[in-house]
């Protein structure tokens, strides 16, 4: 019996303690919006945030449209973080805070290569290594 107790909290402890923040190169950086996007507002529970940008201007029930990110808005990345799904294993995330315009000051999760993100990826690569992203510059070019 103590060895299923403990068995059951160790894989627990694993559950909550993801997601987690991890250094990255990346975090400050600014980027630049190369196509319009939508900022949805989500259950938290869905993504790390409650916020949410996609190309898509809703996401069923689980989201409220709260307007659009124009191209040439600028973000910054505020925190790369690594997470676990039972059935994909372990990915990256990525949040970034919005410097301009209507929603400036507001944090996102943006979709990368991770599991159930929509189209329209940030990212063009799948790592586990926070310094090795690869931006979609069809999305996000660097700022000038």
């Amino acid at each position: 019996m103590n060895k299923i107790l403990l068995a059951f909290s160790a894989v627990l402890a694993g559950c909550v303690s993801f997601p987690k923040v991890v250094e990255s190169n990346y975090i400050g950086a600014c980027l630049e919006l190369n196509v319009h996007l939508s900022l949805l507002e989500t259950r938290k529970d869905l993504y790390k945030s409650n916020r949410f940008i996609s190309k898509r201007r809703t996401y069923g029930k689980y989201s409220n449209y709260l307007g659009v990110l124009e191209q040439g808005s600028k973000v910054e990345i505020d925190r790369v973080l690594a997470a676990a799904d039972g059935s994909w294993g372990k990915f990256l995330r990525v949040q970034v805070k919005v410097l301009d315009g209507e929603f400036s000051g507001v944090i996102a999760d943006v979709p990368v290569h991770a599991p159930y993100h929509p189209s329209g990826k940030w990212t063009k690569n799948f790592t586990l290594d926070p310094n090795a992203l690869e931006f979609n510059e069809e999305i996000v070019v660097p700022c000038d």
